[in-house]
Order: C-alpha cells, then sequence, then structure tokens
C-alpha cells in the first residue's frame, strides 16, 4: 500500500486543478494524487478512475521523485509525445504536385520519396 501524502498547499492546488483544468490529463492525474492522499490504494485509484494500474503507479511515481518546485510539471504529458508529421518539410509543395496529378496521387509518394526523402502513403496524401 503506497499513499503520496500531500502538504495542504499542494492538496489546494490539485483540487483546483482537478475542477478547473481544460487539459483531461491533467485533471485526471490530480484526481489520483488527491485519492491517494484520501488513503486509496493503486488498484482503487484504478478502478474509481478508469485508467491503467501502471498508469496510476507511473503518475504517484513521477510525484514523489520531482522536486517540490516541479512537482505541477507531472501533471501534464511530455511535450514531443506523438506521432510526428512526416508531410511538414514538404507541405508547400504539395499543392503543385497535387496540381500536376490532379486525377492520380498514386505517383506523388513516390515522387517524395524519390525527390525530397519523404516516405507517405497515398492515404496520408488524402487526409493533409
Amino acid at each position: 500500500m503506497r499513499h503520496i501524502r500531500l502538504t495542504e498547499e499542494e492538496r489546494q492546488e490539485l483540487e483546483h486543478l482537478y475542477k478547473t483544468s481544460l487539459n483531461s490529463v491533467v485533471r485526471e492525474r490530480s484526481f489520483c494524487l488527491l485519492l491517494s492522499n484520501k488513503g486509496h490504494r493503486i488498484i482503487e485509484i484504478a478502478e474509481i478512475t478508469n485508467l491503467c494500474r501502471q498508469t496510476v503507479s507511473s503518475v504517484l511515481t513521477a510525484w514523489e521523485s520531482s522536486r517540490s518546485e516541479d512537482k505541477h510539471l507531472t501533471l501534464s504529458t511530455a511535450p514531443g509525445r506523438g506521432a510526428k508529421i512526416k508531410i511538414n518539410p514538404v507541405g508547400d509543395l504539395l499543392p503543385q504536385l497535387i496540381e500536376n496529378h490532379s486525377h492520380n496521387l498514386n505517383p506523388i509518394p513516390n515522387e517524395l520519396e524519390k525527390k525530397y526523402g519523404v516516405k507517405v502513403c497515398r492515404s496520408t496524401l488524402q487526409t493533409f
């Protein structure tokens, strides 16, 4: 049984974030910490918040291992997460390529790969 002990100031800040934050990840993580402070076990917190047990454990570990002035940074998602957009380097060239091959997009991925080293599929072009 692992519990996070919050100071009164931390508890008030987390309650404020839980109630007012527009970011759902920050709200979930704040709620996990508040529940842990109330004495709930990790498995109980996971069931209440509908998160994986490992996710709850990671949130608690990150909070415990951070310095007091950096604790609020553990609540948000780290920058750089998620898939990177492949087409950005050649995005300004795409309208011209599409105009040249308006009825058939199949040659465009080959041309992008040969000339610019950007490997994309036809469906990526359609969503761009």
